[in-house]
């Protein structure tokens, strides 16, 4: 009944032109031309084809004084003027929304109807609109293949195996990513869930072997804090974590003495050891002792004689330049107060600490929410350590700069940790998004930029990849995590960059195609009868159509490769859809759009166009008509019955039609 519903109105639109045009008198005679079509069982106007085009017919004599002259005009568009009239709005027929009609696949009615030059124009714009993308898209995997395949992404080859490898297998294939895409989302996805232990290869394996035998604190802290997050991950409790730790095997010794940023190191989370031990339970149904022990210790006399049993087991660990905890605590000793504060800060976390690790031991089915709770209490007791420390003001004043080296390395590592669980969480919660940023922080962790700024080409390299992560990783998150081809193919349009170019005009020496450039541009108009001394008055979308002689080729090096060649091309349009594309651009759900000739799109001009290397994009420069057609609503169109014309300038994208004549030497 529906599919019959729809060939009426179908055939609506062809009757139309025949009706004649009904001429609008006064409200009393169009309200007694309208009282038959009112349906007393619904309480207002039939919907049928016949009774809508009669409706519209009248009513647009009282809407816009534009639309009173003028053809085109969708039904729809004219009721939705009168829904706010306190008399007529209940009468109306409920379609009453060209959009809602697009998405129940119903056609529009007009009052001219959409005749075979409305569709073709629209379907040109389509293609432009279609070809702009995939243009954008191809060089965006084209790109994607070129950055992965060279050394100088190493880190990312390390990071991303299963995408490098399937990049690989590809080849100079790339351009056509659409026909592997399935492949290339499962090795996104693979690589998001084994990207944790990738980073822990790569901090081992990575680039720049020199820079991190020099500065072997870096590469350690990274490493501790992949250690410690991925067992604290795994539910052991962090007493536990802390005791197998080996903070001396991650530096990984060459045999060269220890550096002062070493010792630092390692020092610190050698004490964080010992206080986790100094806490431990002598029975085996938990690590730490429980809360009523933990209380007890805040009694002064029972909190001073822990700290010096603390101590004999501390004061021998080297924080270097030539400091140790012995030193540290004794200067500590007489902080009095404020030192057992920090020490009850420390036990009230442990405590927190072991409360949570409590409640995801429990065998009730565990949640996100439950290990973040877990997450979030590790990471308060590690800062505990730092927060509040007695230590440096203690010191004298020639060791307290030492003793601040000590704490910053300290609270990087514990920011490495704080992401590592972060990206736990994140593969839990299967949040790709999130889970990439932790891993561009723990990579970047690995590094200290302050100590990289000495090396020009190690700084370039880092934020090469950095870049890398955030540009070609997040359009990797996002494909793991769409659930069907339309996320896919959404993700894919927001990281398509114009980074990649369009080849033909730029690799032959001569070139006449017929084609389409898109894009925006600014510029001056001169309207027939309209004053304007401004430069520029004009801007907006542009979709010319036209032959265009190009030739290529172009560079101003030595080099003669083929890729990023430049091109020159002479354009000479005969039709600009800019007004379409511009629509389909904002709305693609509409079936058809308001009546349009060829006439109205008419505007020949000469531009000349500089084609740059590895881009689809072009720069223009050129003169041409104005159109008939504004622009494009939903309901109807907008006019310019004057005559115009304008240069502007523009940056378009090149979209080869049809390669009329190719020459690719002199």
């Amino acid at each position: 009944m529906k599919k019959k519903n729809h060939q009426i109105l179908l055939s609506a639109l062809f009757l139309l032109p025949c009706l004649g045009k009904l001429q609008a008198q006064y409200a009393a005679i169009d309200a007694i031309k309208l009282k038959p079509l009112y349906n007393a069982s619904q309480q207002k106007f039939r919907s049928d084809p016949q009774s809508l085009v009669l409706l519209g017919t009248v009513l647009k004599d009282y809407s816009r004084p534009a639309w009173r002259t003028q053809n085109g005009i969708a039904v729809t568009a004219v009721l939705d003027e009168f829904e706010n009239n306190p008399f007529l709005t209940g009468l109306l027929p409920g379609l009453t929304s060209s959009t809602e009609m697009a998405k129940n696949n119903a056609p529009g009615i007009a009052f001219a109807g959409a005749d075979l030059q409305s569709v073709i124009i629209d379907g040109i714009a389509r293609f432009i609109v279609d070809r702009m993308k995939q243009e954008l898209q191809a060089v965006f995997f084209q790109k994607f293949y070129e950055k992965i395949s060279s050394a100088e992404y190493r880190d990312c080859q390390l990071l991303f195996p299963a995408t490098y490898r399937q990049l690989l297998s590809i080849g100079k294939e790339i351009y056509r990513y659409e026909t592997y895409l399935q492949s290339l989302r499962n090795a996104f996805g693979n690589d998001m869930l084994a990207i944790i232990p990738n980073l822990d290869n790569l901090i081992r394996n990575g680039r720049f072997a020199v820079f991190f035998e020099q500065h072997r604190e870096l590469r350690a802290m990274a490493l501790t804090a992949l250690f410690l997050g991925k067992q604290i991950s795994e539910g052991k409790s962090p007493g536990q974590v802390f005791e197998a730790y080996d903070p001396y095997e991650a530096d990984e010794a060459t045999g060269s003495p220890a550096t002062d940023a070493e010792k630092a190191r390692t020092g610190m989370i050698a004490f964080l050891q010992q206080v986790s031990l100094s806490l431990k339970s002598n029975t085996a149904d938990q690590y730490w002792i429980n809360a009523s022990q933990l209380a007890q210790l805040n009694d002064p006399v029972c909190l001073r004689i822990y700290l010096g049993l603390l101590y004999e087991r501390i004061k021998l660990i080297d924080c270097g330049h030539s400091l140790s905890f012995g030193t540290i605590m004794t200067a500590a000793a007489g902080q009095g107060a404020r030192l057992a504060d920090y020490f009850r800060g420390i036990l009230n976390s442990v405590a927190f600490c072991q409360e949570r690790f409590r409640e995801l031991q429990r065998p009730a089915k565990k949640t996100v929410s439950d290990y973040l709770a877990y997450f979030s209490a590790v990471t308060h007791f590690w800062e505990s350590i730092s927060t509040n420390e007695p230590f440096s003001a203690a010191l004298p004043v020639s060791m307290q700069s030492h003793m601040q080296q000590v704490w910053e390395l300290y609270g990087k590592t514990t920011a490495g940790i704080d992401n590592i669980l972060t990206a736990y969480q994140a593969l839990q919660e299967k949040k790709y998004g999130m889970l990439l940023s932790s891993i561009r922080s723990l990579y970047s962790l690995r590094y200290d930029p302050a100590l990289m700024q000495a090396d020009r080409e190690q700084r370039r390299s880092l934020d090469r990849t950095m870049d890398f992560l955030f540009e070609y990783g997040t359009l990797m998150a996002e494909v793991a995590e769409s659930s069907d081809s339309k996320q896919v193919y959404a993700a894919i349009n927001r990281a398509a960059m114009p980074v990649g170019g369009s080849r033909v005009k730029r690799e032959q020496f001569f070139n006449i195609s017929l084609a389409a450039y898109g894009g925006l541009f600014i510029g001056k108009e001169w309207i027939e009868n309209v004053s304007d001394h401004s430069i520029a008055n004009s801007y907006g979308l542009t979709a010319p159509i036209g032959i265009a002689l190009s030739w290529g080729k172009i560079r101003f090096c030595k080099d003669r490769r083929t890729e990023g060649n430049k091109s020159f091309s002479l354009f000479i349009s005969m039709i600009d859809v800019g007004a379409v594309v511009s629509f389909r651009f904002r709305n693609d759900t509409l079936n058809e759009i308001p009546k349009v000739g060829f006439r109205d799109i008419i505007a020949p001009g000469l531009h000349v166009i500089w084609g740059l290397g590895k881009t689809p994009l072009s720069l223009s420069a050129g003169w041409q008509t104005g159109t008939n057609l504004r622009s494009v609503k939903a309901g109807y169109n907008e006019y310019n019955n004057s005559q115009s014309a304008r240069f502007s300038l523009g940056l378009l994208v090149d979209i080869p039609i049809w390669n009329l004549y190719s020459r690719k030497t002199k």
